[in-house]
């Protein structure tokens, strides 16, 4: 068994102990209703104002002040192909937090108030960061600055323990609003992993492995057209790994990739491709028009133990977690070549989550 899998079966006890509570049921609108994010909803209690957000099933608390860093799209950068990115962001599970680098690899910050984090993804267009919270059934998200991160909201998964996140922005009249797909690990009752999607009209679609086995899920990934979904999985009793596809975001779903050792993140190319890490094999690509025919494009020796993948905004660079070395590891894809962007603060915590500004958008 290797690392990753270890500390689930171990901490996931802990988190279910911990937890407690049930889901709670999500909202949701008429059809031809217009979305929540374009409507005025908004009510004030003492000193919080609350405002309708796309993906929640609530109304939560966010500071004003906060609110156009969230729905105002980032000044359009301009980086020749190849050149680092703005941020690099990482997530280390076992030590509650996630940090903020630098392109060229010099810490920034780390992102407070978190437990357990995980897989993370950020909003093309708002730059924000969402943060699979795997402790805390919910998904934080933040804006980031030069000086750091500052917090804006939280998003409920109640009931669940999520282990990653997809994030695609749409804008909706005049606001941004967030496509979201959650992996969750395992219910908080230890009970087997799904795949949530919430639209902009908080409608909830829950995704099942189709198969009759207890799924422990690992990452998410929406399709080019943000259209359709991917989730990556393991069988808790015999280990194999999927990769299932959900048209429409919805069950019934289908396996598109079998037979991995142990599935790690996903992501999807500008073709529309699929990326797939398999903890003990490496990184391989896998062609949709071909029926997702997968052939090893980095292999395991590249790295220790890598976990969760992003593309650069240009999607020449494959950025990979690598937990086993604790780094992030940017893979250009022309040369096959790897090379260490982060190097983590702390040599003994390992990196789960990366992601990087400018975002990826097919």
């Amino acid at each position: 068994m290797d690392f990753h899998s270890s500390w689930r079966v171990h901490g996931m006890v802990a988190a279910a102990l911990l937890l407690g509570g049930c889901a709670g049921a999500g909202a949701t609108s008429p059809a031809g209703q217009v979305p929540l994010a374009a409507q005025t909803v908004q009510r004030s209690t003492g000193q919080r104002q609350f405002v309708a957000q796309p993906g929640l099933n609530r109304l939560v608390g966010i500071s004003p002040a906060l609110m156009p860093k969230h729905f105002s799209p980032l000044p359009q950068e301009v980086r020749p192909a190849g050149t680092p990115p703005k941020y690099i962001l990482t997530c280390n599970v076992q030590y509650n937090d996630c940090q903020q680098y630098s392109g060229s690899g010099t810490y920034i910050a780390d992102l407070p108030g978190l437990t357990a984090p995980e897989g993370t993804s950020i909003g093309q267009h708002t730059g924000s960061m969402y943060v699979a919270n795997s402790d805390s059934q919910g998904v934080p998200v933040y804006a980031l600055t030069a000086n750091g991160p500052e917090h804006i909201t939280t998003f409920p998964d109640t009931g669940y323990i999520p282990g990653d996140v997809a994030v695609r922005e749409l804008k909706v009249q005049t606001q941004w609003i967030a496509l979201q797909l959650y992996s969750n690990i395992f219910t908080i009752n230890y009970a087997s992993g799904n795949a949530i999607y919430t639209n902009q009209f908080l409608q909830k679609h829950m995704m099942t492995a189709p198969g009759d086995y207890d799924a422990e899920g690992i990452g998410v990934a929406f399709d080019k057209k943000a259209q359709n979904c991917y989730w990556s999985n393991n069988d808790e009793s015999s280990g194999g790994g999927y990769v299932d596809y959900f048209p429409g975001c919805a069950n019934p779903g289908v396996v598109a990739v079998r037979n991995l050792k142990f599935a790690g993140g996903i992501a999807v190319d500008r073709k529309d491709d699929l990326w797939v890490v398999d903890q003990q094999n490496g990184i391989a690509k896998c062609e949709t028009a071909n029926h997702w025919a997968c052939k090893t494009i980095f292999p395991a020796a590249d790295f220790v133990d890598p976990i969760f993948v992003n593309f650069s905004a240009d999607f020449t660079t494959l950025y990979v977690a690598d937990e086993g070395a604790a780094t992030v590891d940017a893979c250009v894809v022309a040369t096959k070549q790897c090379s260490v962007a982060v190097t983590d603060t702390n040599s003994s915590d390992p990196n789960y989550g990366v992601a990087v500004l400018p975002a990826a958008s097919p």
